[in-house]
């Protein structure tokens, strides 16, 4: 092969290096940048879910109270 084939293959071959190594930066950085958001997100539903749980357990708690009520009236059956 002559050099001036090998110098462009060289060439293209180092700007698709160059290309990747661009591409992955930036993915990186948009990777942290969601990251970042994420976590932000979490900060503002974790209020918000913590009242969900213990809505939760109230309501466990009423079922099971209405449950037994229910049991005891003659399982239930009206008649």
């Amino acid at each position: 092969m002559p050099l001036p084939v090998v110098a462009v293959i060289v060439a293209v071959l180092l700007g698709t290096l160059a290309a990747l190594v661009v591409l992955v930066l930036v993915l990186v950085r948009r990777l942290a940048r969601m990251a970042g958001e994420v976590r932000d997100l979490e900060r503002r539903i974790a209020p918000a879910l913590a009242q969900l749980q213990a809505d939760a357990e109230v309501t466990s708690a009423e079922l099971e109270r209405v449950g037994e009520a229910w049991s005891r009236t003659g399982d239930g059956h009206n008649g």
